[in-house]
């Protein structure tokens, strides 16, 4: 079985979607590295927070890649 190249506008935005979750990913990971460390070099004990923006731009991220999957899985 061999699928066709995937062309037109939504394989544009998709991909163009992936790179700029990607750097976004990219500077949030970024700053919270250089928060950290801050936070380690400070002697006081603060409590994490709930939920972080990594973990959402993940989830953001891994359903762009399935839409892409589903779209060259109907594309073949």
């Amino acid at each position: 079985m061999r699928l066709g190249k995937p062309s037109g506008p939504s394989v544009h935005c998709e991909g163009l979607a992936l790179i700029i979750v990607g750097i976004a990913l990219l500077v949030v990971a970024a700053v919270r590295f250089v928060r950290t460390e801050r936070l380690l070099a400070d002697p006081r004990v603060r409590p994490r927070p709930g939920a972080s923006a990594e973990v959402i731009l993940s989830a953001v991220l891994a359903l762009i890649v399935a839409g892409l999957g589903v779209l060259l899985a109907l594309a073949g």
